[in-house]
């Protein structure tokens, strides 16, 4: 799943984590969505918490400059 990197953050991934389970589905991972404009605190925790309460694997700094697909998402989708 995908969600932007900002407060809000947690909820959103934990609820929506949380939703896809009962449904049989599998979530391979979460991806940070960083659009340059945070830089708040909770911007620069919210990868550690999800990494110490999710046993997912999280990838930040995916941004629109990223000029390729970091090597730990390559992994997540290739084992979806």
């Amino acid at each position: 799943m995908v969600a932007h990197n900002r407060r809000g953050c947690l909820n959103h991934v934990f609820l929506t984590v949380r939703s896809i389970e009962p449904a049989w589905l599998k979530c391979a991972g979460v991806v940070l969505n960083d659009l340059g404009v945070s830089g708040d605190v909770a911007s620069l925790n919210n990868a550690d918490i999800l990494r110490r309460c999710l046993r997912l694997p999280i990838v930040e700094e995916c941004t629109p400059e990223s000029a390729a697909i970091p090597a730990q998402l390559r992994e997540m989708l290739s084992q979806s």
